[in-house]
C-alpha cells in the first residue's frame, strides 16, 4: 500500500472553502453531503465504515431498554428547563463526572452514555483500512507541526485531527470571521503538509476531509413546553430527548406514538425520519428512538440537553440533514472519486476504499 496523509477538520463547511484560494496541488473538490448525527457517529462512519447500528450507538446517549418505566417529580421537569439554574448545576456536573452532563435531570436513570469519539480513544488509530500516526494536539499549529515531525521521522500514513472550526462555528457561525480565519490557516498549512509529503512520497496519496459542515443558527425552538402539554410528563408512559437538532421519543404504548406523531407532524420546523430513510443512514435500531426526528436547516431547540453555551442559542449548528453548501462538508484529494461531485458521508467509506483497492494503492 502506498503512503497516506489525511487532513481532518471537524466542521470544515463547503459553502466556507469555496470563498478560500483553493490547495495550490493537482487535486479533486468533492462535496460531502451529510450523514445523520454529529460527530460521535460520524468519525466512524467516514474513517471505518461503520453506521450507528454497526456501533449501536446514535449520538452520545441512548435510551436503556432494559430500564423500569419510572414517573419522575414536577421539579426535576423544572430544572430541565430553568436558566439560570439548569447551566450552573450541569457545568459543576461536567466538571465531576465528565459524562452525564447532557441528560435530562428528569431521565438520568433511564438513559445510558454510550457515544465515544474516534480520535479520542487511546492506542491504535486506523483510517480507511490503515494504521495512522495521529497528530491531535491543542492548536491548529500545534498538530500540523506534529504530523511534519512524524512525517521527518519516516511515517508513511499520518492523519491529523483539527477541531478548532467546530468550536469557532458554535461561537460566530461558517461565515464569522474567526471561522474564516481559522479556515483558511488550516488550508495553508494543510497544503504545505501535502507538498513536503509529495516530496517524500510521489505516489502517495493524500485527503483533507470534514465530516459535516456548519449552517447559520437563527432562531432557536422549545420543544419541551410542546411536548409537556400535548404529552404530558415523560416517565410514566413515554420518553423523549432531544439534543440540538435531533429529537426522540420512546413508548411501549403504539396509541401513544401514534398521538406523538400526529402531534410532532403539526410542527413545520421538524422532519420526520421515517423508517426507509433510517435504513438509508444505518440508523433503523428502534433503541434510537421508536420516532425520530431532526430540525430544519437554521434552528436548533432551546433548551436542549447538549452542552452548556452560556448563552441563549449558538451562532452556528451542524446536524442538519439538507444538502446545501453550508450543511456539507469537504474532501478535497488526489484521488479521483468519480464524475459525481457529491458524495453521502453515509456512502464516502465505500467509495474511498472502492478507490484504494481499484488502484493499488
Amino acid at each position: 500500500m502506498s503512503p497516506m496523509c489525511v487532513v481532518f477538520s471537524d466542521a470544515f463547511a463547503f459553502a466556507s472553502y469555496s470563498k478560500l484560494k483553493e490547495l495550490n496541488l493537482d487535486n479533486e473538490l468533492y462535496k460531502l453531503t451529510p450523514g445523520i448525527a454529529y460527530s460521535s457517529n460520524l468519525h466512524y462512519q467516514i474513517f471505518q465504515g461503520k453506521s450507528p447500528d454497526d456501533l449501536s450507538v446514535f449520538t452520545d446517549f441512548a435510551y436503556d431498554m432494559c430500564s423500569q418505566v419510572i414517573k419522575s417529580g414536577k421539579l426535576a421537569h423544572f430544572l430541565d428547563t430553568a436558566r439560570p439554574i439548569n447551566d450552573l448545576y450541569r457545568f459543576v456536573y461536567r466538571k465531576i463526572t465528565k459524562r452525564s452532563d447532557n441528560i435530562p435531570f428528569s431521565e438520568r436513570k433511564a438513559f445510558l452514555h454510550k457515544g465515544s469519539y474516534l480520535f479520542m480513544q487511546h492506542g491504535e488509530c486506523v483510517v480507511f483500512g490503515r494504521q495512522c500516526e495521529k497528530a491531535y494536539e491543542a492548536t491548529v499549529e500545534q498538530s500540523f507541526q506534529k504530523a511534519e515531525e512524524f512525517l521527518k521521522d519516516g511515517a508513511q500514513n499520518i492523519v491529523v485531527v483539527l477541531e478548532e472550526l467546530d468550536r469557532q462555528g458554535h461561537v460566530v457561525g461558517c461565515s464569522g470571521r474567526e471561522y474564516m480565519m481559522v479556515a483558511d490557516l488550516i488550508v495553508r498549512k494543510a497544503e504545505r503538509l501535502f507538498g513536503q509529503f509529495l516530496e517524500k512520497y510521489p505516489h502517495g496519496t493524500y485527503m483533507l476531509i470534514s465530516d459535516h459542515g456548519m449552517a447559520d443558527v437563527h432562531t432557536g425552538v422549545n420543544i419541551t413546553d410542546y411536548i409537556y402539554r400535548i404529552c404530558g410528563l415523560p416517565g410514566k408512559d413515554y420518553f423523549f430527548f432531544n439534543d440540538s437538532v435531533y429529537l426522540r421519543f420512546w413508548s411501549r404504548d403504539m396509541e401513544k406514538l401514534e398521538r406523538i406523531r400526529i402531534a410532532m407532524d403539526k410542527c413545520e420546523y421538524l422532519v420526520y425520519l421515517d423508517d426507509d430513510l433510517r435504513q438509508e443512514y444505518g440508523a433503523a435500531d428502534k433503541q434510537f428512538g421508536d420516532l425520530l426526528y431532526r430540525l430544519k436547516q437554521g434552528y436548533v431547540f432551546d433548551p436542549s440537553c447538549f452542552g452548556i453555551t452560556g448563552r441563549a442559542i449558538c451562532a452556528g449548528m451542524h446536524g442538519y440533514m439538507e444538502h446545501t453548501d453550508e450543511a456539507s462538508g469537504i474532501v478535497v484529494t488526489n484521488m479521483k472519486l468519480g464524475e459525481n461531485r457529491e458524495i453521502g458521508a453515509n456512502i464516502v467509506y465505500r467509495g474511498i476504499m472502492r478507490y484504494l483497492e481499484n488502484n493499488n494503492v
